[in-house]
């Protein structure tokens, strides 16, 4: 809007400074300044990087480029863990959150993500012949209820009737999470005191009674875990029983010898649920919205992705171990669009000493106490590593095919694919987000289609015209997501 109203040359000079700005630039900085350019500030400088061979040396050198202090506040709401932890904490938070993230959790992501997925379209079709507004909001539901089941063991329907508070609170888990995740800022800026009193709207006291019950639920959840793992021979896959029994045996491992401290404490255990919350539900939801919306305004992708379902999955409860491995579409569907609408717009680091960056283009000196964000869609709109189509969506850039016709998905070189960062800080969580992405896909396409819904006196063209101003509509919150959800009225129908 400023762009509107100011004088082109002040805007240039302020555009960087606006939240989010990188979503609506592009890569038209880095033609118009270069790949990596410094903002003088009052405060401290910032260096702003779209070079892939930079980005990657930074992101690589995680003891040189370490987490801002605003991230450590802001992530650490709850507690450290492996976000807002640097050196020997990090390794050891790590060495512990990266194993239990298994394919045990996979298999248990992909049949929660099938039912969910299942009972959301079936609805949809029992209302108003498939029309809806509620698309997003009912992908939504499907993250948070298969993070509810593969993080802490909470099974919901996709459509639930309300379900009655546990003693001693007042707010289900379930909603206390959405509540979080969907007011974190909110809820970092204010104390839990304050969004309580009783004269605020009902959305803030919710939030309220989100950050005092927090805590609360996860100390209740992590001793019914234990009190589950000491009297039941049945293990159980859940993330939060898998990083309990991790965590516990180190603790008992050092009570053995002093000289082992790898456990994590149980201010770090609820700090690094939350973590696995907000990510698990934000990024894959709003990834899942933003596909959807997409292939709606696009249906010959929707045939494309077909074409691979009706190969691989022949029944209506696929395996896991069977169908995921052959759904390379629906994979490269997921990482054209996370190209695009990547969850975070930059990556930020900080430099606490002098450090140099020595590359193919030359070498550059970067003083302490400098700010570094990597613009990630700068660097997913590089024309040198996705071609002169670099803001186009085309799903087949990553699909590649072997001497027999067979499929399977292009790895890109380090540093040009960011949406889960990169090098040793990489998130752990990759391989369970794609699982869910993929079988919802495939669980929705086996048997339906969507298109635009088009109101009166609208062509065909001028509603997906209107999907396409809805995505554009979009902001960082904790993640990219659209601004108008709402406005994203879509029809389903049966194939």
């Amino acid at each position: 809007m400023l762009s509107r109203f100011l004088p082109a040359f002040v805007f240039d000079h302020l555009r960087y400074a606006i939240y989010g700005w990188e979503f609506f630039d592009r890569n038209t900085a880095q033609a118009k300044i270069g790949p990596a350019f410094l903002y003088v500030t009052p405060g401290e400088n910032e260096l702003w990087v779209t070079d892939t061979e930079i980005a990657n040396a930074i992101l690589t050198r995680r003891k040189d480029f370490i987490q801002l202090e605003l991230t450590r506040r802001l992530m650490g709401l709850f507690g450290p863990n492996v976000i807002t932890s640097d050196g020997d904490d990090w390794q050891r938070q790590r060495k512990l959150i990266a194993p239990v993230i298994n394919e045990n959790i996979s298999g248990l992501v992909w049949r929660e993500s099938t039912q969910q997925a299942q009972q959301m379209l079936e609805y949809f079709m029992s209302t108003n012949q498939g029309e809806t507004d509620e698309t997003i909001e009912g992908l939504r539901s499907i993250a948070i209820h298969v993070l509810g089941s593969a993080g802490y063991g909470v099974s919901r329907p996709w459509k639930e009737e309300i379900q009655p508070l546990q003693p001693g609170h007042k707010i289900t888990f379930i909603d206390g999470v959405t509540a979080l995740v969907s007011g974190f800022i909110v809820a970092y800026l204010v104390p839990a005191k304050v969004l309580s009193l009783a004269f605020l709207p009902e959305g803030l006291r919710k939030l309220g009674a989100a950050m005092y019950e927090f805590p609360t639920y996860t100390k209740e959840m992590l001793e019914i875990e234990r009190k589950s793992a000491a009297s039941s021979p049945q293990p159980r896959t859940n993330f939060l029983s898998t990083l309990v029994k991790a965590s516990d045996g180190e603790k008992t491992r050092k009570e053995k010898d002093s000289k082992s401290s790898q456990y994590l404490s149980e201010e770090e255990l609820i700090g690094n649920l939350f973590q696995f919350t907000i990510a698990g539900f934000d990024t894959t939801a709003n990834t899942m919205a933003y596909t959807i919306t997409t292939l709606a305004a696009y249906p010959e992708w929707q045939d494309w992705i077909i074409e691979e379902i009706d190969q691989v999955v022949q029944s209506e409860n696929p395996v896991y171990e069977e169908a995921f491995p052959k759904l390379s579409r629906c994979l490269a569907l997921m990482h054209e669009i996370l190209r695009l609408y990547a969850p975070v717009s930059h990556i930020s680091r900080s430099t606490a000493s002098d450090q140099t960056l020595t590359t193919s283009s030359g070498t550059y000196n970067v003083p302490a106490n400098t700010k570094v964000y990597i613009n990630t869609y700068g660097v997913h709109s590089d024309v040198k590593s996705w071609g002169s189509d670099a803001l186009i969506f085309r799903p087949t850039r990553w699909i590649s095919k072997g001497s027999t016709d067979q499929e399977s998905l292009i790895k890109m070189p380090s540093g040009t694919f960011l949406p889960w960062s990169s090098g040793p800080r990489r998130c752990p969580g990759i391989k369970m987000s794609q699982v869910e992405f993929v079988a919802v896909m495939a669980t929705i396409f086996r048997e339906y289609r969507v298109s635009p819904m088009v109101s009166e006196g609208e062509t065909m063209e001028m509603a997906k015209e209107r999907l396409e101003a809805v995505m554009y509509d979009s902001q960082p919150r904790i993640t990219m997501q659209m601004n108008r959800p709402q406005d994203a009225k879509l029809k389903w129908a049966r194939r």
